[in-house]
């Protein structure tokens, strides 16, 4: 067995940066300016309406790779985008609204964290590694590599289905996403007025359960292409809460209409190449023929020598 220690390190500073103040600043309270930590997922993922979508969409990136990292060190690609995006975005973002807020620990953490889950990518630490420049270039061509935990030889060669993997991850996105939007369409120009991210309706909504259903397939099919099945129940659940509600209807400002947002429709996207995955798997390890079964069902594994 083989245990890529740095990846879970990396992975482990990631999880702790959560719980760590991601910026701070001051808000109005009691007639005073009263000094705040805020949090990553407390204060922005479940707070979202008031940042934008890219923000949002790139500390989501960091989220979901931080939990990736603790399966496989490909999870530090998906950090790095996530955690620099919301250091160039944090200016712009932040700053509207609080001016005088800096920079936390939690996201200084969660930079170091993602530089090491991708270094042990290409240099992996641990048990079962040997530091001898042989086996070094083995294990940096093995399935091994590519797995935190893993139970591969040297030789095992990684079969990697990208499509699903890709499918999962744009799910992940799409959670940060607007799933509606309301917009006043008369007497004045459309204009949107609230988009709603599906992180909105983890709490105190009828979608709840079918938004959390949708995120829980979303995870396992980060690991199986049966996950599918999970985020269509999500996604047909979230859209017959909803379906009735759309439309125009007479507001306090003028016609109101109600819609489905992009974030909706990419998720359908996102479900779909899941499926189609499991049909036509595309990605390392992967041939023309002789495709089993096991190897359409599990996003990643090892592929034998008859090319599973």
């Amino acid at each position: 067995m083989k245990v890529n220690l740095l990846c879970l390190a990396g992975a482990a500073i990631g999880l702790v940066s959560l719980f760590f103040p991601w910026w701070q600043g001051a808000e109005p309270g009691l007639g005073l300016m009263i000094d705040r930590d805020y949090m990553l997922v407390q204060d922005l993922l479940l707070d979202s309406s008031e940042y934008g979508s890219l923000f949002v969409v790139a500390c989501t990136l960091f989220l979901v790779g931080t939990f990736f990292a603790f399966g496989s060190p490909i999870g530090g690609l998906v950090q790095i985008p996530g955690v620099m995006g919301f250091f160039a975005l944090f200016g712009s973002e932040i700053g509207v609204h609080r001016g005088e807020d800096t920079v936390g620990l939690g996201a200084y953490l969660g930079l170091i964290s993602a530089a090491i889950v991708t270094v042990s990518l290409l240099l992996p630490l641990g048990i079962g590694y040997h530091l001898g420049q042989k086996a070094r270039r083995a294990s940096l061509s093995s399935a091994s590599k590519f797995i935190t935990i893993s139970w591969y030889d040297e030789t095992a060669r990684i079969r990697l289905n990208l499509l699903a993997l890709g499918g999962a991850l744009i799910a992940f996105v799409c959670i940060a996403l607007p799933w509606s939007t309301l917009s006043v369409v008369s007497p004045t120009p459309q204009e949107v007025v609230e988009q709603r991210p599906l992180f909105d309706y983890l709490s105190g909504s009828l979608a709840t359960p079918s938004s959390y259903v949708f995120i829980i397939g979303s995870a396992i099919a980060l690991i199986t292409t049966l996950g599918v099945i999970v985020q269509m129940v999500g996604l047909v659940w979230f859209w017959a809460v909803f379906a009735n509600s759309m439309g125009t209807y007479p507001g306090r400002g003028g016609t109101l209409e109600e819609a489905f947002g992009t974030g909706f429709y990419i998720s359908v996207v996102a479900m779909l190449m899941v499926a189609v995955s499991i049909i036509m798997p595309l990605g390392p390890g992967y041939y023309r023929r002789r495709k089993t079964a096991r190897s359409r069902v599990f996003v990643w594994g090892k592929a034998g020598a008859k090319a599973h």
